[in-house]
């Protein structure tokens, strides 16, 4: 069926990959060659100003944060990087990814604040 009430929209969702405390640039899905990101967005690859970067080239209401270490290592999420993410971009909604595997874990995380 189509018509006015049909329409989807459609909504960008820019993503930071963190590796060792620091944005890093995807290679192919190879995550043994990913590196610090260099972008002229931010001066380093240090998650809150690579996301407030980000954000003022394109301007979101999201932003998916994909923890490596967490994910590949089973290491504690990196929370001093989502926090400072977070503070650096107020009403922006993260979107964490973690590599949450029980619902202990994520109420263990979601309780850390």
């Amino acid at each position: 069926m189509s018509g006015p009430g049909s329409a989807t929209r459609t909504e960008v969702v820019p993503v930071l990959d963190l590796r060792g405390g620091v944005v890093v640039r995807a290679r192919a899905g190879d995550r043994a060659r990913y590196a610090p990101i260099v972008t002229p967005l931010s001066p380093g690859p240090a998650p809150a100003d690579v996301a407030r970067g980000l954000l003022s080239a394109w301007p979101a209401r999201r932003l998916y944060v994909a923890d490596l270490d967490a994910i590949m290592d089973g290491a504690p999420p990196d929370l001093g990087a989502l926090r400072a993410i977070a503070a650096s971009c107020p009403g922006v909604e993260l979107w964490v990814d973690a590599g949450f595997a029980t619902e202990d874990g994520v109420a263990a995380f979601l309780a850390a604040g």
